[in-house]
């Protein structure tokens, strides 16, 4: 995670690709049978919309960032010329190893709660049908 941009972490990552799955579940959803409605999908337009800008945006300030950082390098003395400080760095610095840990903390935590669900959700049903049961 890139601390201090808005949308890089875990919650940014898991709306962005919520909003994209949306269309997907909406057209699933119509295919077995559910009625759909011009007012869902104009709030799924207005959630990729702002999905798509979220993503554009970070990109926008990782490129940016990129080029600040090798200005810096090459204007402070620590590389000689441009060439060599943008080889040091990556393409986009918000992009790389930070997007990937905050994938996979993000792929952990949906395990994580999937694996509770399996584990909480039949106690539950056992304990309903049990009082149901006794106050049969």
């Amino acid at each position: 995670m890139v601390v201090g941009l808005p949308g890089t972490g875990i919650s940014g990552l898991m709306y962005i690709l919520l909003s994209l799955a949306m269309p997907v579940r909406e057209v699933g959803l119509i295919v077995t049978g559910h009625p759909t409605s011009w007012l869902r999908w104009r709030g799924i337009g207005i959630h990729m919309f702002n999905a798509v800008g979220i993503t554009a945006v970070l990109w926008a300030v990782g490129a940016g960032l990129t080029r600040l950082a090798v200005w810096v390098m090459t204007h402070d003395g620590v590389s000689a010329d441009a060439a060599h400080a943008a080889q040091v760095l990556p393409k986009n610095l918000v992009s790389g190893p930070g997007a990937h840990l905050a994938m996979i903390t993000l792929l952990a935590i949906v395990i994580l709660v999937e694996v509770i669900a399996l584990i909480v959700a039949p106690r539950r049903r056992k304990t309903v049908k049990s009082k149901a049961v006794a106050a049969a």
